[in-house]
């Protein structure tokens, strides 16, 4: 061991500490994970892919539909319309696959044809009801629907003070509604706002508190849209359409 004098001329041993390697590990800087995410196996693509070229022997006409503002309850009433059409929104690199991108893989002649316009969220239609039918539905069918965070504002809504204004929120959401940045107060039980508030600009990017006020407002500011981009139909005839 090393050895040091001290101050009264004796020689002190100097204290030895053990190597930070033969030291045991500490429990405290253990990573514990507590949930595990489990890939999804490939039988269900492969099932996904088989039921969709199946699915193309089925009916007479087949679209790419892309879908703007998409919501479950929508795409519900969109499906029960096109009873006993398919409608599929999954993966466009696997419904590409199923359909085939080249004329030696398509799984129906001329079918390949559709697989480039498979871009960002779109639908693919199986159906025997007429393209006329199809496209008139497509274009009429525009609900209104509640914004989401990261939705450009159409309008400016501001809400004007006093007790009227928020009279139909119940008392206990008071804290909520102050939360999101509304000046609230509570007074006989009721939720009286204390000036006039604006809770978007007309051309501005949402974000999560407006989009929350909007829903809890019910002011609708989006519609949910159905554009045809392309039909194929039995017999490899494809026709893509420009405008609706």
């Amino acid at each position: 061991c090393r050895t040091t004098r001290s101050h009264f001329g004796s020689s002190v041993s100097a204290p030895q500490y053990p190597d930070a390697s033969s030291m045991p590990k500490s429990k405290r800087a253990q990573v514990v994970h507590l949930s595990k995410v489990k890939k999804k196996p490939r039988t269900q693509k492969d099932a996904l892919i088989d039921d969709l070229r199946a699915t193309t022997d089925q009916f007479a006409n087949a679209y790419v539909i892309e879908v703007e503002n998409q919501r479950n309850k929508e795409l519900t009433q969109v499906r029960k319309h096109f009873r006993p059409g398919r409608l599929y929104l999954g993966k466009n690199k696997v419904m590409a696959v199923a359909l085939g991108d080249c004329p030696e893989k398509e799984c129906q002649d001329n079918i390949h044809k559709m697989t480039p316009h498979l871009q960002g969220i779109c639908a693919l239609l199986f159906t025997d009801q007429a393209p006329e039918e199809v496209l008139k539905f497509c274009k009429s069918f525009q609900p209104s629907v509640q914004p989401r965070c990261g939705t450009i504002a159409t309008e400016t809504v501001t809400l004007p003070a006093g007790p009227d204004t928020l009279a139909k929120f119940p008392f206990s959401m008071e804290v909520h509604l102050r939360k999101l940045g509304m000046p609230t107060i509570l007074k006989d039980g009721k939720i009286i706002l204390l000036g006039d508030y604006v809770v978007c600009t007309e051309g501005d990017v949402l974000n999560a508190q407006q989009a929350q006020l909007l829903k809890l407002l019910q002011h609708d500011m989006d519609c949910f849209r159905l554009n045809v981009i392309c039909r194929w139909s039995k017999g490899g005839d494809f026709q893509e359409y420009v405008d609706q």
